[in-house]
């Protein structure tokens, strides 16, 4: 969660780990991920979570998606914009000026984790609390990376039960 929306840059280690982001405002990095959408995303796959969590059918049977004539300029376009690379979409200014008075969030929030991930780094989480009115929860499931939901499926079923049942 950013407050008002605002991505900030973040510390050396983390942009390390978003060095992806980063890569997609060069029009090269652009013009590589436009080339092989799938080999970029199976390098992502690949290191953003412990080895073994998915199946090469299950990759191959998502990967049709990324060859999708919208996938390249969708996810290109966020990271895009999201560093300057791209201009914003004027439609969406009176949005962005409601996201920005936004500074904290009033509603019970639990943040699901992974120990293990390796594209956003866990304690890029620690010591948030402050910005959830309405109660926060911050659970690390260890070994999950990046795709929790994919890697630990029942461990997030019962967080997401106790969270409801705890509301």
């Amino acid at each position: 969660y950013a407050p008002g929306g605002a991505g900030t840059l973040p510390g050396f280690e983390q942009a390390r780990l978003w060095w992806y982001q980063w890569f997609q405002t060069l029009d090269a990095g652009a013009g590589a991920v436009a080339r092989d959408p799938i080999g970029f995303a199976r390098l992502q796959w690949d290191t953003w979570s412990p080895a073994g969590w998915y199946e090469v059918a299950e990759f191959a049977a998502t990967a049709e998606a990324f060859a999708e004539p919208d996938f390249v300029p969708t996810t290109l376009h966020y990271y895009r914009v999201r560093w300057g690379a791209s201009p914003r979409d004027p439609g969406y200014d009176q949005l962005e000026e409601k996201l920005a008075q936004v500074t904290d969030l009033s509603v019970p929030t639990l943040l699901i984790h992974g120990g293990s991930d390796s594209c956003i780094a866990p304690e890029q989480t620690e010591g948030l609390a402050g910005l959830f009115g309405a109660g926060y929860r911050r659970v690390v499931v260890p070994g999950a990376g990046h795709f929790v939901p994919r890697e630990a499926p029942g461990t997030v079923a019962d967080l997401i039960l106790d969270q409801l049942r705890s509301g």
